[in-house]
């Protein structure tokens, strides 16, 4: 159940030109005891981290697309829609936290600790 919820939201994409950085990008760890210790190399390592760079978000062998972002008004927040593989997967919204990064679709809001 964790890969699928995951896959629905993580996102990735492979890219012809250069990544454009956005203001997501970096490794975040899960909000879960079993993390609280990781440091970057160790949230990579895990298999269990996300990792944002450009319009591209990584984690637990799930990847997809995030394209024509949307600011969101009064909110540090972004709007996307997403791809993943060949199928058009909706939208996901970014929103930084004082700790990292929420990622939110329909119905389901997860918070990711940015990794030190």
């Amino acid at each position: 159940m964790i890969p699928r919820i995951f896959g629905a939201i993580v996102l990735s994409v492979a890219v012809a030109g250069p990544v454009m950085a956005t203001e997501y990008d970096g490794v975040y760890k899960p909000d879960l005891p079993f993390a609280a210790g990781w440091d970057e190399a160790m949230t990579l390592a895990s298999g269990n981290g996300l990792k944002i760079e450009g319009d591209s978000l990584k984690g637990m062998g799930a990847s997809c697309t995030i394209a024509n972002p949307v600011n969101v008004r009064a909110m540090d927040a972004t709007l996307y829609d997403t791809t993943c593989g060949d199928q058009d997967a909706g939208r996901v919204m970014l929103m930084k936290t004082a700790a990292g990064v929420l990622v939110i679709r329909n119905g389901l809001a997860v918070e990711w600790l940015r990794s030190r």
